[in-house]
């Protein structure tokens, strides 16, 4: 085995207990995760502890977050769980308001208030942690069938080493659930499921706005890689049923859009100091070590391991790593047109923006990655493993 692979994989391992570390700063009860959630793994070895201690240390930190905040961050309240509130109460008009979000997760949570009978806070904080359960998972599961398990775990534990995305989980932010079905629209694509992915593809659209864009950049990859007209009807079918939701919603409930209705788009557009700063605050973002922790070093270290993309993922990535790329050119336009504040918009907005991309990130890397062979992750990290009786 290559030094360098020793190396990049210690690194990250042992990045991990200096990361955790991070979350410690949001709330001092945090501390007490750390060795519950150590004894919590100690029965496991390799890469399974590193992923179990990962997980109880972060679905802890969600709950407890959870419990200081049930409602969420100031978008979860004043967005989310407020219209929530005006579908449970039957009140449809009032959920649009003054901005257009679309009303997936407000709808699902009124559904299971109207279940229960009554507007509990545990019911949104519940489904935010169960969406971020399920990004994780579905990394693990998507990576499960094209890498090893234990390649599955260790890119299961990176996202879970980001600090923002256990605080932006417990927040109740719509980005996490509009980055699982980003996820799941590529890792269906990739098993040839083209209906299925059509229509995570437009759940995604009735969950935040940046999933029409994400639609848009779905299209686009499928037909530049794949080029084949068969499996574009097929991911149009799939599509068509949010989609028709989502235009039924923009045209009859919403108001117009804030961005695109600006009667002074064409202004940002023509002003290069906004291209400046956006650059700026794009690349201060990626490299905050506060917000993205050893998801970070794992990022820049990984890919030392070098590249070798097996043939059946070759379209897969590439039409992956298309969406990444329009979907960071949609987001870097949409700064340039706000009539917002643009270094407020910046700095309320973009950590949660790439979040929405950094699941299916780690799921290229990882498919892209010359890995070790299988089982041997673990020996280069802890040394030889014996089998436990």
């Amino acid at each position: 085995m290559r030094k360098v692979d020793k190396l990049v994989v210690a690194s990250l391992l042992c990045s991990a207990v200096v990361g955790n570390l991070f979350m410690l700063v949001a709330w001092w009860p945090i501390a007490a995760l750390v060795p519950l959630a150590f004894v919590g793994s100690l029965k496991y070895e390799g890469a399974k502890r590193l992923f179990v201690f990962c997980s109880l240390f972060a679905l802890g930190t969600a709950i407890l977050l959870s419990f200081k905040t049930p409602y969420g961050g100031w978008d979860a309240v004043t967005f989310w769980n407020y219209k929530a509130g005006s579908l449970y109460l039957g009140d449809w008009r009032s959920t649009a308001g003054d901005i257009d979000h679309p009303l997936l997760i407000p709808s699902l949570i009124a559904i299971v208030w109207r279940f229960l009978g009554a507007q509990s806070p545990a019911v949104p904080a519940f489904i935010a942690i169960g969406f971020g359960i399920g990004v994780v998972a579905l990394i693990v599961q998507s990576l499960r069938k094209f890498r090893s398990t234990d390649a599955a775990l260790l890119a299961g534990a990176t996202l879970l080493l980001a600090p923002t995305f256990v605080i932006q989980t417990a927040s109740q932010y719509a980005d996490v659930p509009l980055a699982l079905l980003i996820l799941a629209t590529l890792a269906l694509i990739i098993r040839g499921k083209d209906a299925l992915a059509g229509f995570t593809a437009g759940l995604s659209a009735l969950t935040k706005n940046e999933g029409s864009l994400f639609i848009v950049a779905f299209l686009v990859a499928v037909i530049l890689v794949q080029r084949s007209f068969r499996q574009l009807c097929k991911i149009l079918c799939g599509l068509a049923p949010p989609l028709t939701i989502l235009i039924w919603f923009k045209v009859s409930i919403a108001p117009r859009n804030l961005v695109l209705s600006s009667p002074r788009v064409t202004d940002g557009l023509l002003d290069s100091s906004r291209y400046l700063l956006i650059l700026c605050a794009f690349l201060t973002e990626i490299l905050n070590v506060s917000n993205w922790g050893p998801a970070l070093v794992a990022l820049l270290l990984l890919p030392l391991l070098g590249i070798k993309v097996d043939a059946e993922l070759k379209s897969g990535i590439a039409i992956g790593v298309i969406i990444l790329g329009i979907m960071l050119a949609g987001y870097f336009v949409v700064y340039l047109i706000t009539p917002l504040d643009l270094k407020m918009h910046l700095g309320t907005s973009l950590n949660r923006l790439l979040m929405q991309l950094l699941p299916t990130a780690v799921v290229l890397l990882f498919l892209a990655l010359r890995l070790p062979e299988k089982g041997s992750l673990d020996e280069m990290a802890f040394g030889k493993v014996e089998p436990s009786i």
